[in-house]
């Protein structure tokens, strides 16, 4: 009698699940495996750089350490690590160790207190033994990637130490009142080039695009003295303004009335030049005829002298002193001018 066949259909069975289920799940491991090398896949923005640490170090020597923007592939996790950095951008770092509050937001002497708070109200000290507050921010560009991310623990925070050094530094060397007013552009142009000096011998991998004061004022506990020295300032300089202009005015017009006296003087001495040339002219004319007859043109000219000194006067008169001593005195009136309507 032959056994049933069930037994042998069920193991026959059981055994197509099996095969069935190892090529699934080799299957899935394919896939699985694809998909975990495919992880490794990595995009560059066109701002940032990447490096790769395989094992905790960096993969590659030199340029070749640096990836480019663009499509990159790596062994992922936990062999490799992608660590960016942004290179194209201009990043801001600011510090508020100098202000009121050591960071706080309020631009005015709200709440800061009727003295100075030493543990928390931050400040520098001027080259006169006076205080300022600051706000004060560093621009920069990454220009090495690598010395910037594995130069040192936390570059940031350096960057920051760095900044407030160059500050107080500076600060050292001024005055309060070119720190806060006069002198303030060189006074923050300073500041960068200490800043960039400390940088470049640090070797940080940066680029310093530029330091800018974000604010700066005395102590609010002093505003007031400071206000009333700015205004008596101005009040100075818009004095001095007024007597550069009244200066001005007033040499210009010297100037105008030294030019108009010269003009007056040179045509007085033109028209005195001309009548004694004429004049010189007219006697050498005459000095001949007068070495030939001198009483004749004595008499003339005597003539001559009395009718034109007798033109300008309105009433002439003639006097003859008799032998007698009896004095007789002619007046003789203007001479009549006829117009021309009385000559028709």
């Amino acid at each position: 009698m032959n056994p049933p066949a069930t037994s042998d259909t069920g193991t026959q069975a059981l055994t197509e699940a099996l095969r069935l289920s190892f090529r699934v799940l080799r299957g899935l491991m394919v896939l699985l495996a694809a998909a975990y090398l495919a992880s490794g896949i990595f995009v560059v923005p066109q701002h940032e750089r990447a490096l790769v640490l395989r094992f905790g170090k960096v993969a590659g020597l030199g340029p070749d350490s640096i990836k480019e923007p663009g499509l990159h592939w790596t062994w992922p996790r936990p062999f490799s690590e992608i660590v960016r950095v942004t290179t194209e951008r201009v990043q801001t770092l600011d510090t508020t160790s100098f202000w009121y509050g050591r960071g706080s937001d309020f631009q005015d002497n709200t709440g800061a207190g009727d003295t100075l708070r030493p543990e928390s109200d931050g400040y520098v000290v001027t080259g006169d033994a006076n205080l300022l507050h600051h706000r004060w921010a560093l621009r920069y560009t990454v220009a090495d990637p690598y010395a910037y991310r594995f130069g040192f623990a936390d570059t940031e925070d350096l960057l920051r130490a760095e900044l407030d050094r160059a500050v107080v530094h500076v600060s050292a060397r001024y005055a309060v009142d070119r720190a806060l007013r006069t002198d303030l552009e060189n006074y923050r142009a300073e500041v960068d080039r200490v800043v960039r000096a400390r940088l470049d011998d640090l070797h940080l991998g940066l680029r310093v695009q530029g330091v800018d004061i974000l604010a700066i004022a005395p102590p609010p506990q002093v505003a007031a003295a400071f206000d009333a020295v700015t205004q008596s300032a101005q009040e100075r300089a818009q004095l001095i303004s007024d007597a550069h202009a009244y200066a001005v005015r007033a040499v210009n017009e010297a100037q105008g009335e030294a030019a108009r006296r010269r003009a007056e003087g040179e045509t007085a001495r033109q028209a005195r030049l001309s009548e004694t040339t004429s004049r010189a002219d007219a006697f050498a004319r005459l000095y001949p005829k007068w070495r030939a007859n001198p009483d004749v043109v004595g008499r003339t000219l005597l003539q001559d002298g009395v009718r034109r000194a007798l033109a300008g006067v309105e009433e002439k008169y003639v006097v003859h002193r008799r032998a007698s001593g009896q004095e007789i005195r002619l007046l003789l009136g203007p001479e009549q001018k006829i117009t021309a309507e009385e000559l028709k």
